[in-house]
């Protein structure tokens, strides 16, 4: 499923082609180019490599319109974040795993013009589901780095836990000093696993044939 394939795609190479990546705040987007390529065929390309890539391809498709060249997919995957209970509770977590899943909700667009199209990626708010059931939410995913101001709202986070007896002043030392570089890997796994599967979803248009080349 897309959850495993993005796991996957942490660990594979990127390949480019078309211009660069565009991120700007919680989206990345890029624009391929295919020379001599109608807007209607690589429209027609795109819904042949979104069938194969997701297993359920209508159960995603949001928009589908070959005349404006636009299809709109809404998914879930999970970007693998580092276990901060392992250095809170480092006798306890020994054998536990090294990360964890943060769940992130998707919007994956494409525009599609006569030789070129573009592809965008928006991440929601990440979530992870406890072992009692109930919902938290984890960071806002921004795709560029966080900012000093990002960092002083997590750390105050930290203070009104502390404040409501909800977590101890050691404990709230040591995750408030891991936040920076918590965040960073945080972010660089995002980027990673968004960019990957964009390419690999590009590295298959570019591969797929229309009807007519067939």
């Amino acid at each position: 499923d897309m959850k495993k394939l993005l796991l996957l795609l942490l660990f594979i190479p990127l390949i480019s082609f078309g211009q660069e990546f565009k991120i700007d705040g919680y989206s990345i987007s890029k624009v391929y180019v295919l020379d001599s390529v109608s807007k209607e065929d690589i429209h027609q390309k795109i819904n042949s490599v979104i069938a194969t890539v997701y297993n359920s391809a209508q159960d995603v498709i949001q928009m589908n319109d070959v005349n404006s060249g636009k299809l709109i997919i809404k998914a879930m995957t999970t970007i693998p974040v580092k276990n901060m209970n392992k250095i809170l509770y480092p006798k306890m977590m020994k054998n536990s795993p090294e990360t964890h899943d943060i769940d992130h909700n998707y919007t994956l667009s494409f525009e599609s013009r006569n030789g070129r199209y573009r592809m965008m990626l928006s991440l929601s708010q990440g979530t992870t589901t406890t072992t009692y059931g109930t919902t938290n939410h984890y960071y806002t995913t921004q795709l560029e780095d966080y900012t000093t101001l990002q960092i002083d709202v997590a750390k105050a986070y930290l203070d009104d836990l502390y404040k409501k007896g909800m977590m101890g002043k050691k404990k709230r030392a040591i995750l408030a000093e891991n936040i920076p570089e918590n965040m960073r890997n945080y972010v660089a796994s995002c980027n990673k696993s968004v960019k990957n599967l964009m390419e690999l979803i590009s590295s298959k248009v570019l591969l797929t044939k229309t009807l007519e080349e067939s």
